[in-house]
This record gives structure tokens, C-alpha cells and sequence, in this order.
């Protein structure tokens, strides 16, 4: 990338184009530390920064036995199956199968309060109607989630209809 980026300024011929090519060579540089710096965890960060140097281990080193005790340990974690249960952890972290737990229970409570079935199977949303009165009562919002908990009252009158749909 970088060669490729130097070249590509070196054959600029104009100052304003010489500019806007080394910016934006810097932009596809630093794009990696900008990612890392949003979208990574403090825990994976700080795990980086406590990285040592790596060595290269060369012919006739004397090994020690905190380097046979590693080499061990790595063996051992090389041995998987697929029926073990560590090797699904790693796979699937606990963050982002409670995200997809959380959005598959919201996405059915959805399907389930908001919408009916119509004789072939398909779900089709009901009416939307006007609450009864604008102000949420604390018990609906903070039970929302829990159907039929602290009901909205309506006052009957259908804002929104899905189109092509009589209701049910």
C-alpha cells in the first residue's frame, strides 16, 4: 500500500493534486489505527499495548523451561473437536449471542403483539390506532417489552391501515 500510494504520488504532476493524493494516501494509512481506536474493546486494546516484542528463535537457542511450559500449554490448546464446548466460546462470543438473543426476542414480540396471520400463513400488521390519551404511564414504558403487562388504552380510532388488508 505504501509503495503503491508513493508511486501514485510521485507521478502527480500538479501541487493541488500532489496534496489531495497525500492526504489521501494518510487517510488509507491511519484507517486501521482509526478502526482499531472506535470499534475495538479497552480489554483487547490494553492486551495489545502489553504485547512484548516478538523474538525469532534461532538455531542453537537454548530453551528455558518457561519456553518448554508455553510450548505445552500450546499443544494442549490445539486440541479441539467439534463436540467441544471451548471451541464454540471462542466462536461465538457471549456479546454477540446475547445481541442476537436480545434482537430474536424483540423481533418476536413484535410479530406476536403487532401483528395477525392470514389463512395462507403470512403476517400482515394490524391497525395502528390513536392512544387514548398522550401521556405514557411510567409502568407502560418501563413493562413495554412484556405484552399485555400495562396496556396502552386506544381510543378506536385507526391511524394507519396496511394497505389491501380489511383487518381481521
Amino acid at each position: 500500500t505504501v509503495d503503491a500510494g508513493i508511486m501514485f504520488i510521485m507521478e502527480t504532476a500538479g501541487i493541488e493534486d500532489l496534496v489531495t493524493n497525500i492526504v489521501s494516501l494518510n487517510f488509507v494509512l491511519k484507517l486501521d489505527e482509526v478502526i482499531n481506536d472506535t470499534m475495538a474493546f479497552d480489554a483487547s486494546r490494553k492486551m495489545v499495548d502489553a504485547l512484548l516484542p516478538y523474538c525469532v528463535i534461532e538455531e542453537g537457542y537454548e530453551t528455558t523451561p518457561t519456553d518448554k511450559k508455553a510450548w505445552k500449554m500450546h499443544q494442549q490448546n490445539r486440541k479441539w473437536s467439534l463436540a467441544s464446548l471451548r471451541l464454540y466460546q471462542l466462536s461465538f462470543p457471549i456479546r454477540l449471542t446475547m445481541m442476537i438473543c436480545i434482537f430474536l426476542c424483540w423481533q418476536a414480540k413484535y410479530f406476536l403483539v403487532h401483528c395477525w396471520a392470514q389463512n395462507d400463513g403470512s403476517l400482515v400488521s394490524i391497525d395502528v390506532e390513536e392512544p387514548a390519551e398522550y401521556h405514557l404511564p411510567f409502568l407502560s414504558f418501563l413493562f413495554g417489552p412484556i405484552p399485555g403487562l400495562f396496556p396502552v388504552e386506544s381510543s378506536g380510532t385507526t391511524l394507519w391501515r396496511m394497505p389491501g388488508i380489511n383487518g381481521h
